[in-house]
């Protein structure tokens, strides 16, 4: 829900509208003058207006964000309140404090702690001593298949729950034997889970074409362009944004090379950070009309990336900022072009990056046949 302001057609006047986002749709209400919010004035310019409309939506933004944040919080104290013969309060300070934070440093350690608190729980369910996880390991990964986890995420949380088995165990002088990684059926069994409850997993669904075309309708004019130049050059997100450096330079982000056999996009990659600097460019060359018109966009600057809530409301179900990055590869497979060259071109070290996320499994390839091999297979046909 947010506040947006309209120019009425005289160039002079405006309206003040409400937009609400119910089943994801965008609907529009005008808000009568007795119901405006306070500081809204007739005597405002259009500008003026357009700038209290945006304090209010940021402030209210921050208040949804509080309260979830609050919640959050309130949840994780009552976890914590429930009592576990496995977790003494006093050791887990003692783990928390020291273990964790010195193993993981303090600005790691609240990436960590998501694992850890997730380990808890997994504790405080299946009730059993720590030195009875590795003959007893099937309830833990019940409880992963149960909660459709990723197995990166089993990983992790098992990380922890091996940590924290190994100092409690020291503590009470029993013995401790670490806990295999699931394997076999179990494995699969917990990855069906994952892709069951989330059928493309963490990869986003790709844009085609056509979609950009019903974008063009529905999205603001910067917010388009972002995600034309995504689509038509392959960017990650990041790279994109960074295409609003307009020199061209070679210490710039970008530029564009041109040589008789045609021009190229030189884009600098800021992920490939162990590497040399000036290994973390790739190059992309611009092979149709339509790269030459996001080449146009990215000149002009007119583009700015979207918002996840507008990526939520206009994209296709189940895209993310990657849409277009997911859309280029595949449009270039079906136009023929080696994965080989594609996944140079997506700026990969690993053709198995390419393979594994970013090939399109649905494009069917067919052999190219000569005239004469069809001749000949219509010459058997007949005879």
């Amino acid at each position: 829900m947010g506040y947006r302001v309209q120019r009425i057609p005289d160039g002079k006047a405006w309206r003040l509208l409400m937009e609400t986002y119910p089943d994801g749709r965008t609907k529009t209400q005008h808000v009568r003058i007795e119901n405006w919010p306070p500081g809204f004035k007739k005597e405002l310019t259009f500008d003026q207006a357009r700038a209290l409309a945006k304090e209010y939506n940021s402030k209210d933004r921050i208040l949804k964000q509080q309260i979830r944040i609050h919640a959050i919080e309130q949840r994780l104290d009552q976890e914590d309140l429930v009592e576990c013969a496995y977790l003494p309060q006093e050791l887990v300070a003692e783990f928390e404090n020291k273990v964790l934070v010195n193993k993981f440093g303090e600005d790691n350690y609240k990436r960590k702690s998501c694992a850890w608190r997730a380990a808890k729980r997994i504790i405080r369910e299946i009730k059993m001593d720590p030195s009875d996880w590795f003959l007893q390991r099937e309830p833990i990964y019940r409880y992963f298949k149960k909660h459709a986890f990723s197995v990166d995420y089993c990983l992790r949380i098992l990380k922890m729950m091996n940590l924290w088995g190994h100092i409690y165990c020291r503590k009470n002088g029993t013995a401790w034997t670490k806990i295999d990684p699931p394997a076999g059926e179990f494995r699969r069994a917990i990855e069906d889970a994952f892709f069951d409850e989330k059928p493309s997993g963490f990869k986003s669904d790709i844009l085609r074409p056509q979609d950009l075309s019903d974008l063009k309708q529905r999205m603001q004019e910067h917010h388009y362009q972002w995600t034309y130049i995504s689509f038509w050059f392959g960017l990650r997100p990041e790279e994109v944004d960074l295409l609003h450096n307009p020199s061209q330079e070679r210490e710039a982000k970008w530029f564009v090379d041109e040589s008789e056999k045609g021009k190229a996009l030189i884009v600098y990659q800021p992920k490939l950070r162990k590497i040399r600097k000036r290994d973390r460019y790739k190059r992309i060359p611009i092979l149709c009309k339509d790269q030459e018109l996001a080449l146009k966009m990215i000149r002009e600057g007119n583009f700015r990336r979207p918002s996840l809530m507008t990526v939520k409301r206009h994209y296709p179900e189940g895209a993310t900022l990657y849409a277009g990055r997911h859309g280029f590869a595949s449009h270039m497979e079906k136009m023929k072009h080696d994965i080989h060259v594609v996944s140079r071109w997506l700026g990969h070290q690993k053709l198995e990056t390419t393979e594994r996320y970013y090939r399109d499994r649905q494009i069917v390839h067919f052999p190219d046949r000569s005239e004469e091999e069809m001749i000949l297979e219509n010459v058997k046909r007949a005879g």
